[in-house]
C-alpha cells in the first residue's frame, strides 16, 4: 500500500471512531553504503526503512500510535490505539493540531532516488587507492566509505494540512594512518555531496593524507593562555555541541542561560548566526516544514552580536506568547518532538585564514577536538577539550601540536570571537568559518 493509499484509510477509520483532531507523520528512507578495506569491499549495506505515527486528541488528551506497516488492517489498528491511549493517559501534555502557515517554500525534488551500487563500489576502492598513491608513508586506510541517502517526509492533518517533500546526499569518508620515524599518525575526512556526479574521491583522500602527514613531529606546547583559531570544521563542532543553548524549550527549563536575553548583546559584533533549512550546502538537511507543519525559514538568531530570537516549536512558543519559528522537529516517525535547528550557521567573515593568524600573532590553530560531547556542558556552556593542531609564531605556522587541551566558556567565547575567516564550510547541520577566539586556557607540558 502506498503513503497516499494509507493516508485515505486513515482518514477513513478516523471519521469512523469520532475523532476530529489528529494528523499523520510519515517518513520514508533509503539508504546504501559501501565500505572498502584492503582493496575490497568489505562490507555492503542496503537499508530502507518506512515509517507512521498517527496522533490525536481527543477530550483535551492526546494519544500516539506508531507502525511500519501500511496495509488496510494496521491503518485500522493505528487509529484504534492512539483513541485508546488518549483515553487512559493522565497527564495535560500540550498538544496542538496545527492548521498551517501561510505559504511554504518549496523545495526541489530530491537530485537522485537511487544511485546504482556499482559506482559506490568503484568510489569506495577509489579512495583508498588514491590515499595509498599520494604518499609512501601511508601505512592503512582504515576505511574508505561511499554512501547514498534518499529521505520522504509527508504530515497530514485533520485541517487540510498536506505536506510532503523528498531530498537526496551521498557521501564520502576515509580514515588512514601514515607511519614517520616508527610514530603514526591519524587522518580523516568526510564529505557530502548534492549528487553522485559530484562526489570528489580525489579530495577526499587526499584531505585525509594531509590530516595525517600535517601532524608529523607533534608534540604538547607549554600551559598557559592563548589566542586560538579555531578551523571551520571544528568551529562547526563547537556549534554542533553547544546548539541546544538557543532552544526556547531548554531556556524555559533552566538548561540554558540565554532565557530572556533575546534583544540583548550575547556575542562580540562580528558573529552572526543563522538558522537556514534551504541552504545550498546543506543538502540532506534541508526542509520546508518541521515536525509539527510549521513553515520553516530562514533567520536570524544572533545578528552582529545581538540575540535576535531563541528557537521555538508550538509548545514553548505558546509559553512565552509567541509565534512557533518552524523549529518543532523529529528524529524520526516514533520520536516526539524536539526544539532542533535546521541548520545553524555561523557567516562567514571577510579574512583568509593567513590573516587571521597574523592577527593572532603567537597562538594555536585547532584542527580536532576529541571528547566534545562528553567533555561540553551545554547547559553552562563549559567545556575542556583534548586538542590537536598548529603552534603559530609570528603569524605563521610554526610546528604541529598535539596532547595538549583548551579550556573555557561557550557563552564567553562567543563574546570572545574577534574576527572570522572567509573559509565556511558545513559539518552536519552546523556550519562555519575559522574562528579567532582572543584568549582561552590551554592546558600542556
Amino acid at each position: 500500500m502506498t503513503y497516499e493509499e494509507f493516508k485515505r484509510e486513515i482518514i477513513k477509520n478516523a471519521e469512523a471512531a469520532g475523532i476530529a483532531e489528529y494528523d499523520l507523520y510519515y517518513s520514508r528512507g533509503l539508504s546504501t553504503t559501501v565500505f572498502a578495506f584492503k582493496e575490497e569491499i568489505s562490507d555492503f549495506s542496503d537499508k530502507t526503512s518506512v515509517g507512521l505515527c498517527f496522533r490525536c486528541i481527543t477530550d483535551g488528551k492526546t494519544g500516539y500510535s506508531h507502525t511500519q506497516r501500511l496495509d488496510a488492517e494496521e491503518a485500522v489498528r493505528l487509529v484504534e490505539d492512539a483513541k485508546a491511549c488518549a483515553g487512559i493517559i493522565e497527564s495535560d501534555e500540550f498538544s496542538i493540531i496545527y492548521s498551517g502557515s501561510e505559504s511554504y517554500n518549496k523545495l526541489p525534488p530530491a537530485a537522485e532516488i537511487s544511485v546504482d551500487a556499482s559506482l559506490l563500489i568503484e568510489k569506495a576502492l577509489e579512495i583508498e587507492s588514491k590515499a595509498k598513491a599520494k604518499d609512501p608513508r601511508v601505512l592503512s586506510v582504515d576505511y574508505a566509505i561511499s554512501a547514498f541517502s534518499y529521505g520522504e517526509t509527508a504530515l497530514y492533518n485533520s485541517h487540510g494540512l498536506d505536506l510532503r517533500e523528498d531530498r537526496s546526499a551521498c557521501e564520502l569518508y576515509c580514515s588512514l594512518v601514515v607511519e614517520d620515524g616508527g610514530r603514526k599518525y591519524i587522518g580523516f575526512e568526510g564529505k557530502s555531496y548534492a549528487s553522485s556526479d559530484k562526489m570528489d574521491t580525489d579530495g577526499v583522500a587526499g584531505k585525509a593524507v594531509d590530516m595525517a602527514i600535517g601532524a608529523i613531529g607533534g608534540k604538547s606546547v607549554k600551559s598557559g593562555q592563548y589566542p586560538v583559531i579555531f578551523s571551520s570544521r571544528t568551529a562547526a563542532e563547537m556549534l554542533g555541541a553547544f546548539a541546544g543553548i538557543f532552544s526556547a524549550d531548554a531556556a524555559q527549563k533552566g538548561l540554558s542561560l540565554l532565557a530572556g536575553k533575546e534583544g540583548e548583546k550575547i556575542a562580540a559584533p562580528v558573529v552572526t548566526i543563522m538558522d537556514d533549512p534551504f541552504h545550498p550546502e546543506s543538502n540532506f538537511t534541508k526542509t520546508s516544514f518541521d515536525g509539527e507543519g510549521v513553515a520553516t525559514y530562514t533567520k536570524h538568531v544572533i545578528k552582529n552580536g545581538v540575540l535576535k530570537t531563541l528557537l521555538y516549536d508550538l509548545k514553548s512558543a505558546a509559553k512565552a506568547g509567541k509565534a512557533s519559528t518552524g523549529n518543532g522537529m523529529k528524529a524520526s516517525f516514533a520520536s516526539n518532538v524536539e526544539v532542533s535547528p535546521t541548520n545553524l550557521l555561523i557567516s562567514p567573515g571577510e579574512h583568509s585564514l593567513e590573516e587571521l593568524m597574523q592577527k593572532a600573532g603567537t597562538a594555536l590553530y585547532i584542527t580536532e577536538l576529541k571528547g566534545l560531547h562528553a567533555s561540553a556542558d551545554s547547559s553552562t556552556g563549559d567545556f575542556s577539550l583534548e586538542s590537536k593542531g598548529y603552534l603559530i609564531e609570528n603569524g605563521k605556522i610554526s610546528r604541529p601540536a598535539e596532547q595538549f587541551t583548551v579550556a573555557g566558556n561557550f557563552y564567553r567565547l562567543l563574546e570572545d570571537i574577534t574576527a572570522l575567516g572567509n573559509d565556511f564550510q558545513i559539518e552536519s547541520a552546523y556550519g562555519a568559518p575559522s574562528a579567532l577566539i582572543s584568549g582561552l586556557a590551554v592546558a600542556g607540558e
